[in-house]
């Protein structure tokens, strides 16, 4: 690794992130009283307010860690930072990427490894003598579940690192650096959690309890090449799609290893003041 690293805690603004659980009520608020008073029918013993709502804009605390580089920053200006939106690593807290960016390949059990698979692009910007933060967005690594493709929860973490970054003591980063974002995998569904919960039978229910806590390696072992039909209420498959599963596939995974130094040098162009280039012949 070109460079050193170190965990840093950013607090963070979330929006629309479920907050901590609900309290439940104490134990002594189920049991009757030891007389019941005298009233009528329906009368009210006792009541107090529960917490139902998710909180909105609540700053809460999401871990991360920063690289400084140890090479010189050769470009315009003063050296620049990439504040990395990490690819899909689990939702177990292990799967942390400041837990395992400093382990190539991480030995769990036999059905779980963690790869560190974001240094390639992490060494790749140090090199450059560009600064990197990345984030482990909220709930991996801290208490909570992780906000797996929540949009906002996971674009704040990202933006709140980079400042985060910028306030750290003792780096080679000068106040008001350039700073750049980049980001790998990832979409959103929350909004349809309510319709895949509907369309899930127990088993299926019970696989998203699980994924919880593992990495993306435990998972397709534990999961992967299964039939949908297997966890859906019905028991009917998903809908039946052409076979482009292995373009996808390829087109998903491999450009990220080797359009690395493509993506370095757009960055690094950037940060330099060039046009970026374009494809687009609208007018």
């Amino acid at each position: 690794m070109i460079g050193r690293w170190c965990a840093a805690a950013a607090a963070v603004i979330g929006v629309m992130v479920a907050g901590a659980p609900a309290a439940a009520a104490p134990p002594d608020f189920y049991l009757p009283p030891p007389g019941l008073p005298a009233g009528p029918a329906g009368d009210v013993i006792r009541a107090e307010p529960m917490p139902l709502v998710w909180q909105v804009g609540v700053p809460n605390m999401v871990t991360g860690a920063y690289f400084d580089p140890a090479l010189p920053w050769t470009g315009p200006g003063p050296r620049p930072l990439v504040s990395m939106a990490a690819g899909t690593q689990g939702q177990g807290d292990q799967c942390a990427p400041s837990r395992t960016l400093g382990d190539v390949i991480r030995y769990v059990s036999p059905s779980e490894t963690v790869t560190s698979y974001e240094m390639v692009f992490v060494n790749a910007l140090l090199s450059q003598g560009i600064a990197v933060v990345i984030t482990d967005y909220e709930g991996l690594g801290t208490p909570g579940t992780h906000s797996y493709v929540n949009r906002a929860s996971e674009a704040h973490a990202v933006l709140d690192a980079a400042r985060a970054a910028m306030r750290l003591p003792g780096t080679a980063l000068r106040p008001h650096a350039p700073v750049g974002f980049w980001g790998y995998s990832h979409q959103t569904y929350p909004e349809a959690r309510e319709l895949i919960d509907s369309e899930l039978n127990d088993r299926g229910r019970q696989m998203l309890a699980d994924v919880q806590n593992q990495c993306v390696n435990e998972t397709k072992a534990t999961y992967g090449f299964q039939r949908t039909e297997a966890f859906t209420r019905t028991g009917e498959p998903l809908n039946p799609l052409p076979p482009i599963n292995p373009g996808t596939g390829l087109n998903h995974a491999l450009p990220y290893v080797f359009g690395v130094p493509e993506s370095v040098t757009w960055m690094t162009d950037r940060f330099a003041g060039r046009p970026a280039p374009t494809t687009c012949r609208v007018p």
